[in-house]
């Protein structure tokens, strides 16, 4: 083979493996996600089939995060079917038509300092709602990190950024000052030399709702 032909060859080569990696660096880093039961009640093993429960408006910081959990409410819960459900909405449209919005936030402050929820205001929810249970998600803090690592392309030290979410799942039953049962889900994505993050944190907590809802009892 000519030497002129050979060096064209080999250029070429070369240019498709640098629009390769190109395309391979350009690549979305996937959204991992997993759910866990942290604790059950004695005596609870699942949600009737039939009962009716009644959704908490999200809670947690960050308006894009409660709704990306109430995305994940609306496309999951609903359509597991077996459960009479009343949504977030609806439930924030009786508590206001009960006169009991401050109630409930008072209730919540307090299992938040205290670890126990008011029995007083958490009867009045139950009657208002007419729900054999409570189901809560509250939404974590949103963390993103970078850790220095070398690009095995480039051999340099670059800043490799990680973000995960968090959200907290809690099911209230009557006469219960503790939840019944409680879970914790997190969505989590970390770059490397060949991808990058193009999720956003909405995404994150999205996917996390949605494993956190699957393992409902």
């Amino acid at each position: 083979m000519p030497l002129s032909k050979f060096r064209a060859t080999g250029y070429a080569r070369l240019a498709m493996l640098l629009v390769l990696l190109g395309v391979i660096a350009a690549c979305a880093a996937g959204v991992n996600s997993s759910a866990r039961v942290q604790s059950r009640a004695d005596g609870f093993r699942e949600l009737p089939s039939g009962t009716t429960v009644a959704v908490l408006p999200p809670t947690g910081k960050g308006p894009a995060a409660r709704q990306a959990i109430g995305r994940a409410i609306d496309s999951t819960l609903q359509a597991r079917g077996g459960l009479e459900v009343v949504g977030p909405r609806e439930v924030q449209s009786t508590l206001n038509e009960e006169g009991l919005v401050d109630a409930y936030q008072n209730a919540l402050r307090g299992y938040q300092s205290t670890g126990m929820m008011d029995q007083e205001a958490l009867g009045q929810v139950f009657e208002a709602l007419g729900a054999g249970y409570l189901i809560q998600l509250s939404a974590g803090q949103f963390q993103s990190e970078a850790e220095a690592e070398t690009n095995v392309v480039t051999d340099e030290v670059e800043a490799m950024k990680s973000k995960q979410a968090r959200v907290v799942g809690r099911v209230w039953a009557p006469g219960r000052a503790q939840p019944v049962w409680t879970a914790s889900a997190r969505a989590s994505a970390k770059e490397s030399e060949f991808t990058t993050i193009e999720a956003d944190r909405a995404r994150f907590y999205f996917r996390a709702a949605t494993d956190l809802i699957k393992k409902l009892p």
